[in-house]
């Protein structure tokens, strides 16, 4: 099944593919953090030379029972067990108990839901060397600069560039791979518009003139 199509399913049309780390209505959208597109040849390879010296692989997929992230780990699952010698099993859990695996780090894949930080304060114990909240023990130096050097920093145009730095960091390092984001939040009655993901986050506050149709 084509993954876009099987996005636009499992959300019921409220949210589209990721291609790039922030969406583009986010202040912090970049056209250059691209992703990198699923290059199944190019990847079979890589395995065939890990299988010839390690053998063949068995994972499992570790994922939580809330819509739609069966359906989107369902598909990946049956997308990398195309592969030869790859072998992903899922392990669905209630949402409570996949919080306690995910953060004892019990796992060896996952389908988190992550947003994109509008501060790098939010990552910095995620990603930090020698965090206790660092759970796959990650660690690079270039990112420990970033996070330093990026805390200090309060205005927009200066927080987009310190989250490029991480954004580049983290597609470099393939830490995480974006499945899809969703674009707009239904937040009440017929006189609101909605929320963007620019009108939510902008200086962490709603820029209201955008999200009432109407006062009265």
């Amino acid at each position: 099944t084509d993954p876009k199509d099987v996005i636009l399913k499992a959300t019921e049309g409220k949210s589209k593919a990721a291609t790039t780390f922030y969406p583009p209505d986010s202040p912090f959208y970049d056209r250059a953090l691209k992703q990198k597109q699923n290059d199944f040849r190019a990847a079979q390879k890589l395995i065939d030379a890990y299988v010839a010296e390690k053998g063949p692989i068995t994972t499992t997929l570790l994922y939580f029972n809330s819509t739609p992230i069966p359906l989107l780990a369902a598909a990946l699952m049956q997308g990398w067990n195309t592969l030869k010698n790859v072998n992903v099993q899922g392990e669905m859990l209630p949402t409570s108990q996949y919080v306690q695996v995910r953060d004892r780090g019990d796992w060896s894949v996952t389908v988190p839901q992550a947003l994109g930080p509008s501060f790098i304060e939010e990552v910095y114990p995620t990603y930090s060397c020698g965090s206790p909240q660092n759970i796959i023990k990650y660690c690079n130096p270039e990112m420990d600069k970033v996070h330093n050097e990026g805390r200090p920093v309060a205005d927009l145009a200066g927080r987009k560039k310190v989250l490029a730095q991480y954004a580049r960091i983290i597609l470099g390092d393939y830490l995480m791979d974006r499945i899809y984001y969703n674009t707009r939040y239904t937040i009440g009655p017929t006189s609101i518009k909605g929320i963007s993901n620019a009108n939510a986050i902008y200086e962490n506050h709603i820029d209201v003139a955008n999200v009432w149709r109407s006062r009265a």
